[in-house]
């Protein structure tokens, strides 16, 4: 057993397999057992743990240690843990140390090329990420084929860089944990040879730096930092339509305008990753972007608003230096910076006045050109508010229904044969659930033998509990 598959080829082994990520459904159970000595889920648990378990992405190594780790404790850690791993942080120590001893055993520049992919270049067609390093074209080639036989990177059918979010996560880690101790060298973990600084060849200006430089240094790490994507969901049924129609209203390429967007619907309809998905598609087009996730929750748990401003205005312009300290006196701060940009804002899951007065106080807060998106479940607050458009989330029909549903009961987009009717009786008894539930129903049933489903009571019992 190894992690290099390189070594392998080396040796001339006869037959390689490799092991697989695990399915939606042997996630949920092992991290079920870890979380709650159990198979199945406690009531009060279901949409936490499905979040936590998306994030692990069937890493069974993820999915034991954080279960480890939330066993026993309340809500509250729970969602705490979920804002860090929405940060691509990892709160688990002993999953930090798992994940990183494999990372000791690289060389440096694949240690060097890693991180550069991990934090910048996520996404990016293999060949684009070769200039961009700005290595030799064969060093860095070589470097990165040996990166996918150790699985830290995999090259999709795209040619296109991919990693496991918590490969992701660990390598952001890590370059925290060094720019802390070494915050006067900032080029330690910067993309290697990026032409940082061009020493002038005479001693007495040695030590100055080109503005031109400091110019390029910024415009290149800023484009890198803006190819982060925000994760959606594994299955995007029905997203893409409602993005289009969103994006439609947004009106993105004609107007100077700032412009308010509400997205409305009932909870589980898909606001969140809507909004995350036009904001993974249009972000690019602005000078500065934020991402605020679950309001609503974060204002039950934390009330503190201040810590919100904040994150929008280190999100903006890429800084930590913004300080703080209380909502009313500071609100002119965010007024006075992001009036000078063209912004991109998504409020998510809002559901008081109040925060949005403290977030996004008037028009005059923004520059030209900029767009704020408001997810909600409460239209009144949208007309208090005035937004300019809103989008309201239609029910799915039962073909995208029926599609979401087998993709969790039976990892496919349609039914097994031996399924087929039962699972439209589904979609037809359910009524068209939200996408949340049918996913959970999905799962649900995913380990129900055929005459379970076909038991008209048992049947019934466990659709109407998902009504």
């Amino acid at each position: 057993m190894t992690t290099d598959r390189h070594l392998l080829k080396e040796h001339g082994v006869d037959h390689v397999y490799r092991v697989k990520e695990l399915e939606e459904s042997e996630s949920y159970e092992l991290f079920n057992w870890a979380a709650f000595n159990q198979a199945c889920l406690p009531e009060g648990f279901a949409e936490l743990s499905r979040q936590v378990v998306a994030y692990c992405g069937g890493l069974p190594l993820a999915l034991e240690l954080l279960g480890l780790y939330l066993h026993g404790s309340e809500v509250l850690k729970w969602k705490g843990v979920l804002r860090s791993l929405e940060r691509f942080s990892i709160p688990s120590g002993q999953l930090v140390e798992a994940l990183e001893k494999s990372f000791r055993y690289l060389s440096d520049e694949e240690k060097q090329i890693f991180l550069d992919i991990a934090c910048f270049l996520i996404g990016m067609n293999q060949n684009d990420v070769l200039q961009t390093l700005n290595m030799s074209m064969q060093c860095t080639t070589l470097q990165i084929s040996l990166l996918e036989d150790k699985s830290f990177v995999t090259i999709d059918e795209n040619n296109k860089l991919q990693m496991h979010v918590m490969q992701q996560a660990m390598a952001r880690d890590i370059v925290t944990r060094q720019s802390s101790k070494k915050t006067d060298q900032m080029s330690g973990y910067l993309p290697s040879n990026m032409g940082l600084f061009d020493r002038p060849p005479h001693a007495s200006t040695t030590r100055l730096v080109r503005s031109a430089d400091i110019k390029n240094i910024v415009e290149r790490v800023t484009r890198f930092l803006d190819k982060t994507e925000l994760f959606v969901t594994e299955h995007p049924v029905g997203v893409e339509s409602c993005v289009e129609a969103s994006t439609k209203l947004l009106n993105i390429q004609n107007s100077e305008d700032v412009l308010l967007l509400g997205i409305w619907g009932m909870g589980g309809m898909g606001k969140t990753n809507i909004a995350k998905a036009i904001y993974n598609q249009i972000g690019s087009k602005f000078e500065g972007r934020s991402f605020l996730l679950i309001i609503r929750e974060f204002w039950e748990t934390c009330i503190n608003l201040v810590s919100l401003q904040q994150q929008v205005l280190c999100d903006v312009y890429k800084t930590t230096t913004f300080k703080i300290r209380d909502i009313e006196s500071r609100k002119n701060i965010l007024k006075e910076r992001l009036a000078q940009s063209k912004v991109l804002l998504v409020l998510d899951d809002v559901n008081e006045l109040d925060q949005l007065k403290a977030l996004c106080g008037s028009y005059e807060w923004f520059g030209p050109g900029s767009r704020v998106i408001i997810t909600t479940r409460d239209m009144h607050l949208l007309r208090s508010c005035r937004v300019d458009r809103v989008y309201a989330i239609q029910e799915m029909d039962e073909s995208e229904s029926l599609e979401l549903f087998s993709w969790h009961a039976f990892k496919l987009p349609i039914p097994v044969e031996d399924f087929a009717a039962h699972s439209e009786d589904v979609i037809v008894y359910s009524g068209r659930l939200p996408p949340l539930a049918l996913e959970v129903l999905g799962c649900y049933l995913s380990d129900c033998e055929i005459t379970e489903w076909q038991n008209d009571s048992d049947f019934r019992k466990c659709t109407k509990s998902f009504k």
